[in-house]
């Protein structure tokens, strides 16, 4: 786990191929920019309002030094931001401003930045290259990396969606000192899951004291936790298999989300859902009290939250409309050991017994 605040690389092999550039700098990502597709292009610059104000004209500054011609595409920050409304503006702007298939939509900003960029540049004239510039823990581990973008839907999170590889994903960590308590929760929560997922030495890590925005270690455990997700992409890009273990603790979580109307935050409802996962887990026999109390001691080190006030009826109706229910029931990933996790399918039938093994009544 040795390392520090140097850059890091990290190839991921799908189609497109594309490179995951850690710890550079903002002033770094025009000249890195040229290297994966170079001016002069039209590149829209999209993003929210609050982090454009931070990052945006800085980056534009320096994108138009190297001959790219921009226009900056603004949303309010939050999950309202990532709906179809939001999304046909985009689209009628573009088409109005005459965006072309061979120009570059950037993204800048956390996930849902990502997710409805990422699927305006999937849509837009059947596909136009995307780079994405995460500026969120959580985005820069997860939703910056594998393609998957996505829109909500009033019935349910990530209801609309398509796959668009990026050609570039560029992480610059100074934007993380900018990020609220809440906010570097949401990527702590999800470096806690991957080390449940897959990684006893992680978690390891982890448990030997929480990750904070100074940590040496910092690109190093960031660079640990994203090869795992290249991993999962490369070995299935389109999520048909085993890429959706990297839901673990994510179904009870979109649930909590879509009874709160996003109140509640990604991260800390993924936390929630981690340990919920767990104590079923424990109560079917098939992880250990011990390791179950060690992933619930490691969730509220990181000051996540472990436990809902959503009763389980209410639970129980939003997990039947998420994107991952089956006709049969309920596909779920368990933890059987830190590190190691399986598939287990719950039917309809079972699922409000299975909800109570884990604490919801």
């Amino acid at each position: 786990m040795a390392g520090g605040r140097e850059g890091q690389v990290l190839q991921v092999h799908t189609e497109p191929a594309y490179a995951v550039n850690l710890g550079l700098s903002l002033a770094d990502i025009p000249d890195a920019l040229v290297d994966v597709l170079a001016p002069p292009r039209q590149v829209r610059l999209v993003s929210d309002e609050r982090v454009y104000a931070l990052y945006g004209p800085d980056l534009t500054a320096g994108l138009e030094e190297k001959g790219y011609r921009l226009a900056v595409d603004l949303v309010p920050p939050g999950e309202s931001s990532k709906t179809i409304p939001v999304w046909a503006d985009l689209m009628n702007r573009w088409a109005a401003e005459n965006v072309h298939r061979d120009d570059l939509v950037l993204a800048l900003g956390g996930g849902v930045i990502g997710d409805l960029a990422g699927f305006a540049a999937a849509a837009y004239v059947r596909g136009i290259a995307m780079v994405q510039v995460p500026t969120t823990l959580l985005a820069a581990l997860d939703a910056s990396v594998g393609g998957k973008t996505a829109l909500n839907l009033p019935a349910g999170k990530n209801l609309v969606g398509a796959f668009k590889q990026p050609l570039a994903v560029f992480c610059p960590t100074e934007t993380l000192t900018s990020l609220s308590p809440t906010d570097w929760e949401n990527g702590l929560a999800e470096l806690v899951k991957t080390a449940v997922l897959t990684d006893p030495a992680l978690f390891d890590r982890l448990e030997a004291g929480p990750l904070t925005g100074t940590s040496p270690d910092l690109t190093a455990i960031m660079a640990r936790a994203v090869g795992h997700k290249i991993r999962y992409v490369e070995a299935d890009p389109c999520e048909r298999g085993i890429r959706a273990h990297l839901n673990l603790g994510h179904t009870l979580a979109h649930a909590i989300e879509q009874a709160s109307d996003h109140a509640i935050a990604h991260g800390h409802a993924v936390a929630i859902g981690l340990a919920f996962i767990s104590r079923v887990a424990v109560n079917l026999g098939r992880l250990s009290p011990e390791d179950g109390d060690r992933i619930i001691r490691v969730l509220t080190a990181h000051g996540l939250p472990v436990t809902t006030g959503y009763d389980r009826a209410t639970l129980l109706a939003a997990i039947q409309r998420d994107k991952k229910a089956t006709a049969a029931g309920v596909r779920w990933i368990l933890p059987v050991a830190i590190g190691s996790c399986i598939d287990y399918p719950v039917s309809y039938a079972d699922l409000p017994g299975f909800l109570e093994k884990g604490g919801l009544s």
